[in-house]
């Protein structure tokens, strides 16, 4: 057997006896489809060659959930405790589809580049009864009711990415692979969600909140076997429009599924 990479491909040359030779042209063995090339020798025996092409290990549809951060976090003009987001209600969510193409491929590894495109959620729960109202200048983060206890207060926010990571695939080892690239997204909604304990009744405010329409950063990710891959984004961008918001910039991490 002989084992050939070149290009991202692989090809698997194996020789072994035609069982079937017997000089008779109706034991001839004939080229199977899609599986390869098959050539009979004057020797007796069989020449099958198999090509295997490059294939990312992110490749595909998936779905990234984790938890938001403030990476960055300069008030400003503004107290900290108004905006201050809860440790688990703060979600990230992602759909994420997945192209690679191969760069180089090893024995021991290969490098592919990654193209994704993918919807993601910031939701980010507010620590306390504070929301987002927007004025012309500016946001403001006032109580949210101030007849009912608040069960929860959250800005959602949804964008629509595009990312370019290369990837390098490990094939030993309990790391299957390393990612590491940039993305950037456009805005495509966001809204508040008040939510009243006692009523169980939400309302929503859709508006831009003086929200940056653009989203940028650096994206990496972590396969291991037999768990769940880890990512980890990071903005380069601050969430809100210069002046019109505290400065903070976000951060998502969590598993991929």
């Amino acid at each position: 057997m002989v084992i050939c990479r070149k290009d991202g491909e692989e090809k698997i040359t194996i020789n072994e006896p035609d069982q079937n030779a017997s000089g008779s042209k109706d034991n001839e063995v004939k080229k199977p489809n899609n599986s390869g090339d098959n050539h009979n020798n004057d020797d007796g025996h069989i020449t099958r060659t198999v090509t295997r092409r490059y294939k990312s290990p992110r490749n595909g549809f998936d779905v990234l959930i984790g938890l938001n951060r403030y990476a960055q976090n300069d008030p400003l003009t503004y107290q900290e405790a108004d905006y201050d987001l809860t440790s688990w209600g703060s979600r990230f969510v992602s759909l994420t589809w997945v192209r690679g193409a191969a760069i180089s491929r090893g024995k021991d590894a290969s490098l592919g580049l990654d193209l994704g495109i993918d919807v993601s959620w910031y939701n980010m729960m507010f620590d306390g009864n504070n929301t987002v109202q927007k004025d012309t200048r500016a946001i403001s983060f006032p109580a949210a009711s101030a007849s009912a206890e608040v069960h929860k207060s959250k800005l959602t926010s949804a964008y629509l990415n595009l990312s370019l990571m290369p990837t390098l695939a490990i094939h030993h080892g309990p790391i299957s692979y390393l990612s590491v690239g940039m993305y950037g997204g456009y805005r495509l909604d966001s809204y508040t969600k008040v939510q009243e304990e006692r009523k169980g009744r939400s309302d929503r405010t859709h508006s831009n909140f003086h929200l940056n329409d653009f989203r940028y950063g650096i994206g990496a990710e972590l396969g291991i076997r037999h768990f769940p891959d880890l990512f980890m984004q990071y903005d380069l961008g601050e969430l809100y429009q210069s002046g019109k918001g505290p400065a903070v910039r976000m951060i998502s991490f969590g598993i991929r599924l």
